[in-house]
C-alpha cells in the first residue's frame, strides 16, 4: 500500500515571517554597518514585506535591508537580487558563512532576551495549523529557516509535528531532503510537495523522482511567478482558500 506524505515549505505556506524577518535583518545589519541603529521603520518595514519574495534564506535579509537604504528600487530588487547580493558581498568583503553566522547569532539573542515579543512577531496563515494537524502523521517540514527556529515557531503554533520531522537549512537542500524521504523507508512513499517558490518547484522537478509539486500562491511569490505557475503541467496550483481541502482530497 502506497503512503502519502505532505512535505511542506515553512515561511510563505504555514508562517508569515516577514516582519520578524525585516527586523531581524536590521539588527544583524546594524552589527556591520555603523550608520543603521535603532529600530527598523515603518517604512523600510513595508519596503521589505513588498521584496519578500526575493529571499531564499534568512540571512539575505541582511543584504536586503542595506539595499533598502541605498535606496536601490524594488523593481531592481526583485529582478536581479542574486547579483545585486554578489556585489554587496564583494563590495563589503562580506562572507556568506559569516552572514549566516551572524543572522543566526542576533535571531538567538532576540529570542534569550524576549522570547515572547520573538514569537509574537510571526504571523499563521489562517486554516493552515488546523489543516496540517488533522494529518499530522504524514507530514513533514522542509525548510530553508535554521532548524531552531522552525522547531520554536511549530511549537508555538500548535502543531502536532515532531523535531525528528522538521529539516531545515542544515538538511541541504530541499530536493536532497525529498529525495531522502522517499527512499529512507522499506515501503513506497507519495510525496506531495507544497512550495511557494516556483524556482525550488522547478529544481526539486529535475532534480527529484516522481514527487507530486504543488504551488502556495499565498505565499511569498510575484504576479509573474503565479502567472508562469500557472502555465506549467508539471506543477499545480493551490490557493489558501482550498488548503485544508486539497488534504481532505488525499485522504477521503
Amino acid at each position: 500500500m502506497t503512503k502519502k506524505i505532505f512535505a511542506l515549505d515553512f515561511d510563505g505556506v504555514i508562517c508569515d515571517s516577514a516582519s520578524e524577518l525585516a527586523a531581524s535583518g536590521w539588527k544583524a545589519a546594524a552589527e556591520i554597518w555603523d550608520d543603521i541603529n535603532g529600530d527598523i521603520s515603518k517604512e523600510i518595514s513595508h519596503e521589505f514585506s513588498q521584496a519578500r519574495p526575493v529571499i531564499e534564506t534568512g540571512y539575505q535579509a541582511i543584504l536586503l535591508v542595506r539595499m533598502l537604504l541605498d535606496g536601490v528600487q524594488l523593481g531592481s530588487i526583485l529582478s536581479s537580487f542574486s547579483e545585486i547580493s554578489d556585489e554587496y558581498e564583494v563590495n563589503n568583503q562580506l562572507k556568506k558563512s559569516d552572514l549566516i553566522a551572524c543572522f543566526g547569532r542576533v535571531r538567538d539573542k532576540w529570542i534569550k532576551s524576549d522570547f515572547a515579543s520573538w514569537l509574537d512577531v510571526h504571523d499563521f496563515y489562517p486554516g493552515t495549523v488546523d489543516a496540517i494537524n488533522q494529518h499530522a502523521d504524514n507530514c513533514y517540514i522542509i525548510t530553508t529557516k535554521q532548524k531552531r527556529f522552525a522547531e520554536a515557531l511549530v511549537k508555538h503554533a500548535g502543531m502536532q509535528i515532531p523535531n525528528e520531522r522538521i529539516h531545515g537549512l542544515e538538511s541541504g537542500k530541499k530536493y536532497q531532503v525529498l529525495n531522502d524521504i522517499k527512499y529512507g523507508e522499506n515501503e513506497t512513499i507519495e510525496i506531495n510537495f507544497i512550495e511557494d517558490r516556483l524556482k525550488t518547484l522547478m529544481t526539486v522537478n529535475q532534480l527529484s523522482d516522481k514527487i507530486d509539486l504543488f504551488f502556495a500562491s499565498w505565499g511569498y511569490n510575484t504576479s509573474a511567478e503565479k502567472d508562469m505557475a500557472i502555465t506549467r503541467a508539471e506543477i499545480h496550483c493551490l490557493t489558501l482558500e482550498n488548503f485544508p481541502q486539497f488534504f481532505m482530497a488525499k485522504y477521503p
